[in-house]
């Protein structure tokens, strides 16, 4: 989808942004589009207009680069620190749409704490697709999951969304009315040897019925919202 939007791939169908719309895209690989040669600061520098131009040394600052680092040439740079310029320099770009694709690729902890406060401080419209469940919290009201060659909508934030998947989960099994689930006839288990061993296995039952209760009341208020 991701592709799509950002027109890199061929597909069948419409893909239409609204007429004010200026769409910045972070690709994976987007550190090695880099000019090598440049130090830092001149990759930052060519794009500053006005009064940012007087703000470049600072901002590049909120990015972790202080010092003499503003100096290095690009091609020195570690893969994380070409990450965070990438980034630096991308939203430094007039654009009211990002498109980022797996944008905490290569960084640190605390190269992401920036990042994700930069992001939650930017003005536009994010699309983002991540792995990093972290660094998404907090950060994202609306969730579209692919799964089974079917796309669905969650308006919700990471970790809502993840209690509703596990309920989900649970309703997809094949649970009988005591909340256990149905063994086959020819896959039945010989009856425990003990009484004790059967007041154990009840014990459990009665705990996953009242795990997959707790759950349900979750995702029926979800459902309500």
């Amino acid at each position: 989808m991701m592709k799509m939007i950002a027109k890199k791939i061929q597909f069948d169908g419409t893909v239409q942004l609204g007429h004010s719309v200026l769409m910045g895209y972070f690709e994976q690989d987007q550190e090695e589009k880099l000019n090598l040669d440049k130090t830092v600061f001149e990759t930052i520098d060519e794009l500053a207009v006005g009064d940012v131009r007087r703000q470049v040394r600072s901002l590049l600052g909120s990015f972790l680069f202080g010092g003499e680092d503003i100096d290095k040439k690009v091609k020195v740079l570690s893969g994380g620190e070409r990450g965070r310029l990438a980034l630096c320099k991308l939203l430094l770009e007039p654009y009211n749409l990002l498109l980022l694709d797996e944008p905490t690729n290569h960084l640190d902890i605390k190269s992401k704490e920036v990042l994700k406060q930069s992001l939650i401080d930017y003005e536009g419209t994010l699309v983002m697709v991540s792995h990093d469940r972290d660094f998404m919290t907090g950060m994202c009201d609306r969730l579209f999951e692919f799964r089974d060659g079917h796309v669905k909508e969650y308006l919700c934030d990471i970790k809502e969304f993840m209690e509703i998947r596990k309920v989900e989960r649970l309703n997809e099994l094949d649970l009988d009315k005591s909340g256990v689930k149905a063994v086959p006839v020819a896959e039945k288990k010989v009856a425990p040897s003990s009484d004790f061993e059967a007041a154990e296995k009840k014990k459990i039952q009665t705990q996953i019925a009242s795990q997959i209760k707790k759950l349900k009341k979750i995702s029926l208020v979800w459902k309500q919202k």
